[in-house]
């Protein structure tokens, strides 16, 4: 029985990957499980790393810079002395236009949303991580039982938090609405009608989007069609992002295009002094995958509306602060999707003695070696706490079946198609999946992902957030006490603490973590 538990990371290369020589930065000789402690909440966790795929990603923002600077694109200095100086373009670039004339313009009416941005706010799309999300690993692995323990964890979960929609947050927004039958309202959309990458990049435009649409005092709206429409899951909670938008016949509008590269973008919210002038159309349609709140937070010009509007300190104004908070306000799941959800979450939690066990596995972000430490991870725990179910995540087939015969007893799979719900042929299915699979994961006792947004932001939803570990691209495991942020270089590079952060620590940019994760 053993020996085929074994064998259950096979494929036909037959490489054998055995635990007594563990990459010495994961665990120990003897194959023994080693988890970094994290004492700090304030980003004292030892350093991740970063994949090579990262790496090629920063290559080529760099190529970016120097392409929109040559183009006549705004440029931001990293001068740690004025961090939110900036580069005046070209005189002879494309996109010269001076601040009082960009207010005035108004993007070309289009049918479809889908047109490129006429304001000078066109960015160049640069894709976030590595490319190949489904690339073919073929992998094989022996897996060891060990004798190393990490400490125990209190099982006990409360009944009332078995909700989809509940924040576990005792600070929620004031959300103020007006009655757009009766007044003309402007309207802040994010829009994705086509490709706009994965889940979790689709939520950072959505979450920071909706900050910026509250701090402009705009109507919210979410128009989600590919792979299929959100409504079929999600309706609006406080904010109604489902309803139509109603307006005048010819309102003014704008089309705002970012995709992994706004230095044009964050250049003239920086420089604003008034979010309503830099933004004077009726409508303003966003595609993108970007967190931008960290421009509208080092503008100091906004300082005190965000702390009002947001009720909280300017030096916690953050992506990983609001998230919680922006997409309980946002999202409440309607009925059918909440019978499937529920239909699962029973058989996970059984009972609240028993221990809710997930990992969040994307091979893109973890090299075939990792798998070993993850899956002894996985043993040791669900030893250790006794009385457990196991969810595993994953966009890899053989990790599914890896998991399926180390783990029988424990495992419970969701149903559903393994992927992505970006590429060409993707459906409802898919999404339902995607979806099903993330909220579960904010529902675990025990949570360890990937360095991916879909796992550090299902982990950002999980309240109080303990018991939390991510793996990095090389197998280490460390105990996370705040999460960690994937997009954390942009707050580096314009706030005033200068250096640069590996995005693999918790932020700095955090002055009281306790108050939103505790």
């Amino acid at each position: 029985m053993e020996h085929n538990l074994l064998q259950a990371f096979t494929t036909r290369k037959h490489t054998v990957l055995t635990s007594s020589k563990i990459d010495p930065t994961g665990a120990t000789s003897t194959g023994s499980l080693k988890v970094k402690d994290n004492i700090s909440t304030q980003g004292s966790q030892e350093k991740l790393g970063k994949s090579g795929e990262e790496e090629k990603n920063l290559k080529s923002n760099k190529k970016l810079e120097m392409r929109a600077k040559d183009t006549g694109s705004f440029n931001i200095k990293m001068n740690p002395l004025n961090k939110d100086s900036l580069d005046k373009p070209d005189e002879n670039g494309r996109e010269e236009k001076s601040t009082e004339s960009s207010k005035k313009m108004q993007t070309k009416k289009s049918e479809t949303g889908e047109g490129h941005d006429n304001s000078s706010f066109e960015a160049h799309q640069e894709t976030q991580g590595a490319k190949g999300h489904h690339g073919n690993q073929t992998t094989t692995a022996k897996i060891q039982q060990t004798t190393a323990f990490i400490s125990k964890q209190d099982n006990k979960r409360q009944a009332n938090q078995t909700q989809i929609g509940r924040s576990g947050s005792n600070v929620m927004l004031d959300v103020r609405r007006r009655d757009c039958s009766k007044t003309k309202c402007q309207y802040v959309i994010w829009q994705c009608h086509h490709q706009c990458m994965g889940w979790g990049d689709r939520l950072r435009g959505i979450i920071s989007v909706y900050a910026f649409a509250i701090l402009t005092g705009r109507e919210y709206r979410i128009s989600h069609t590919f792979p299929c429409n959100l409504k079929e899951f999600f309706h609006g909670n406080k904010t109604l992002w489902d309803e139509k938008v109603i307006t005048a016949e010819h309102a003014t509008k704008r089309n705002i295009k970012l995709f992994g590269f706004l230095p044009t973008f964050g250049s003239w919210v920086l420089q604003s002094s008034n979010l309503s002038e830099t933004f004077p159309e009726d409508i303003i349609t966003f595609r993108t995958n970007n967190d931008i709140i960290p421009y509208l937070r080092f503008n100091k010009n906004f300082t005190k509306t965000i702390e009002k509007a947001f009720s909280m300190p300017i030096d916690d104004f953050h992506y990983v602060t609001l998230f919680r908070r922006l997409f309980h306000e946002l999202f409440s799941p309607n009925k059918q999707f909440e019978e499937k959800f529920q239909k699962y979450y029973q058989l996970l939690k059984p009972s609240n003695d028993s221990t809710l066990v997930c990992a969040q596995i994307r091979l893109q972000f973890i090299k075939v070696s990792g798998m070993k430490n993850v899956f002894k991870f996985l043993q040791e725990t669900i030893k250790r706490v006794g009385k457990s179910k196991l969810l595993v995540s994953t966009d890899a087939e053989n990790v599914r079946s890896a998991a399926k015969t180390l783990f029988p007893e424990q495992l419970v799979d969701i149903e559903g198609p393994l992927g992505h719900v970006d590429k060409p042929g993707s459906g409802c299915r898919d999404m339902e999946k995607a979806l099903t699979d993330f909220l579960m994961l904010s529902k675990c006792d025990i949570l360890i992902h990937s360095p991916s947004g879909f796992g550090q932001q299902a982990a950002m939803l999980k309240y109080p957030y303990k018991d939390v570990y991510q793996i990095n691209y090389a197998g280490v495991i460390t105990n996370l006490t705040i999460p960690i942020f994937k997009l954390e270089n942009l707050y580096e590079e314009l706030g005033p603490l200068g250096g640069e952060q590996p995005p693999s620590l918790p932020s700095r940019y955090i002055k009281n973590p306790q108050k939103y994760f505790t």
